[in-house]
């Protein structure tokens, strides 16, 4: 009778061993393809955001004729866009604002890109942007040439 109870309780802790491995098996693969989902969703959002860049900063402004934005930000060698519009703040003579894109370097800041815009209008314009430190700078060359801006710069 001992020997046959002592087989018993052996017997009973086997299996309950063996539910558990069970479950632990089971959580173990639930655990692993929750990991993955994950790693893709992460890696397919990683895609996205290099494919098409993501914001990092927005600009808006009004009188402006020669300022630098009031951001700036870090890039790590990719295309830079920036996305621009401008509304003149007298309609009776034609205008034109450049927009540069410029690198912080030892001793202020370089122009890496421009473009100039005429008069009441919105467009983009790209640029390459090595690892480094970026803002923009708006200019019309006049003081009575004065701009109502906004845009974002993306990379």
């Amino acid at each position: 009778m001992q020997a046959s109870k002592q087989s018993l309780k052996r017997y009973e802790s086997v299996a309950m061993r063996g539910d558990e491995m069970s479950v632990k098996g089971k959580l173990g693969s639930a655990w692993r393809q929750l990991t993955l989902m994950c790693a893709v969703a992460l890696a397919t959002f990683a895609v996205a955001t290099t494919a098409f860049g993501a914001t990092l900063f927005t600009y808006s402004g009004s009188g402006i004729w020669s300022l630098p934005s009031q951001k700036s930000a870090y890039v790590n060698g990719k295309t830079c866009t920036v996305n621009h519009t401008q509304t003149r703040a007298i309609k009776q003579k034609s205008q034109q604002m450049q927009v540069f894109v410029q690198r912080k370097d030892g001793l202020g800041w370089s122009d890496v890109g421009s473009r100039t815009f005429y008069n009441d209008t919105s467009g983009s314009f790209s640029t390459y942007c090595s690892a480094g430190t970026y803002r923009l700078y708006f200019y019309s060359g006049s003081a009575y040439d004065k701009f109502t801006i906004s845009g974002s710069f993306n990379g």
